[in-house]
């Protein structure tokens, strides 16, 4: 599950993006990256793992009317 859920519309931009794990996950070894339509980035690159170890969050830059595409990079 992620926050904001995948293929939502939103009336206004969020300020993070974040993505909750059934199991603990380690923080160096994965990051969440959030690019516009053309590709560029728009996280501002702090991926982190709450203390719990299942949920990775990251700030966003301040956003757009678009479309933007959230993965997670190992």
């Amino acid at each position: 599950m992620s926050n904001p859920l995948a293929d939502a519309t939103l009336q206004d931009a969020p300020r993070e993006v974040a993505i909750f794990f059934s199991q603990r996950i380690q923080a160096r070894q994965s990051a969440i990256v959030v690019e516009d339509a053309n590709g560029s980035r728009v996280d501002q690159g702090d991926s982190r793992v709450d203390p719990n170890g299942q949920v990775m969050r990251v700030t966003l830059k301040p956003l757009s009317a678009g479309t933007y595409n959230v993965r997670i990079e190992a």
